[in-house]
């Protein structure tokens, strides 16, 4: 029908035809009831440091409520400098204890267990950024390879083709050559340096086979 109900003064009004399968046009009569319609899904807040007024719609307050509202990043700042204890990661007698618990030893033991640098941040409820910073303090080298994603055989291969200029065996450089596994992964090699090799395609399968040894 090309006459419709306004959804705000509920008056009817003519509506063109081409409108009648869109969601977005033909809901208001005039622009002064869109921009009332609008205007109502905003709510008027308080911001918690300087008590300005802040606006913001009601869909954002309902899908990620929060305890405090602020106008600006200024004033989340000057909020957070004064009341720090209610923020965990920013009390400074937290981090002084945080800072006791993870020594060099510690860190090197959490490491060298298979913890990753997330996981030690968990487990010792602190912040990521922290224990990176300490571990370079104490020049803790970490294995990248912990942190790739995807194939691990991809990390390997652009590693040694880095470290070497060809095959270990023969020499051979003129395309990439393949990441061969001393221990096969069948029965239980994994994706470490000391396990594996960087050999061409030939050598690969003689390799395999038990005609080459290296």
């Amino acid at each position: 029908m090309p006459y419709k109900q306004c959804e705000v003064c509920k008056k009817k009004f003519y509506s063109r035809p081409q409108n009648e399968l869109s969601d977005t046009r033909g809901k208001y009569c005039s622009r002064e009831c869109y921009l009332k319609d609008k205007q109502s899904k905003w709510i008027v807040l308080k911001c918690a440091n300087c008590g300005k007024d802040i606006r913001r719609p009601l869909w954002r307050i309902r899908t990620k409520p929060m305890q405090h509202y602020f106008c600006s990043i200024k004033c989340y700042g000057e909020y957070k400098s004064k009341h720090f204890k209610e923020y965990s990661l920013a009390n400074r007698e937290y981090k002084d204890k945080v800072a006791l618990e993870l020594t060099e030893e510690i860190l090197k033991k959490e490491y060298e267990s298979g913890l990753r640098i997330k996981d030690i941040a968990k487990k010792y409820n602190c912040s990521y950024g922290l224990v990176n910073s300490r571990m370079r303090k104490y020049k803790i080298e970490t294995n990248r390879a912990r942190y790739t994603k995807g194939s691990c055989e991809d990390y390997w291969r652009r590693c040694f083709q880095r470290k070497y200029k060809g095959c270990q065996n023969c020499g051979w450089n003129k395309d990439i050559c393949d990441v061969a596994h001393i221990k096969s992964r069948k029965n239980g090699g994994e994706y470490k340096e000391s396990n594996l090799l960087y050999l061409c395609p030939n050598c690969h399968r003689l390799y395999d086979k038990g005609k080459l040894k290296i």
